[in-house]
């Protein structure tokens, strides 16, 4: 029964270990294409709003049609902003060692993972929402959350509630 958390914590960790390095490559080939994307993305807006500007422009006039290039200048606006996001979002991503990552994930598992405190109502709540946080800055990567976990747990459950 005991092999079980373990194991799983095992499981969890090398998951987390792969979608670390998935993220990190998928953040190496956004900046290696950014540009290709930002010109295609650039282009397709141009040849759609251009379309529906010159068919409404003879169908319904200039006033129309200059509401489509209003339409047009805060589209490319969004996508501008989308793309700066983006690349902020996946700049931020860093590849954690191997090392570093299944060390911190099996201690946290081990030590809160909810089935440990099925018979303890009182610490089950806690160990869920210590769980939640760990899944969360698993997911994101997010090495500092963890450590803050691993450091002082009663304390990072007062600060995040």
């Amino acid at each position: 029964m005991d092999a079980a958390p373990a194991r799983l914590a095992e499981l969890e960790a090398a998951y987390t270990i792969d979608k670390t390095r998935v993220d990190s490559l998928q953040a190496g080939l956004f900046q290696r294409l950014r540009t290709w994307c930002q010109e295609r993305d650039r282009l397709r807006l141009v040849v759609n709003y251009r379309q529906q500007f010159l068919e409404i422009l003879l169908r319904q006039g200039e006033e129309e049609a200059e509401q489509v290039e209003r339409q047009y200048r805060q589209a490319k606006t969004r996508s501008e902003q989308e793309d700066s996001e983006t690349a902020q979002t996946l700049a931020a991503r860093r590849e954690l060692t191997a090392d570093e990552q299944g060390k911190l994930w099996k201690k946290l598992v081990s030590l809160y993972h909810p089935d440990r405190f099925a018979h303890e109502p009182d610490k089950l709540a806690t160990c869920e929402k210590l769980t939640a946080a760990i899944n969360g800055a698993k997911d994101r990567g997010d090495i500092g959350t963890l450590r803050q976990i691993a450091g002082d747990p009663h304390g990072f459950i007062v600060l995040s509630s």
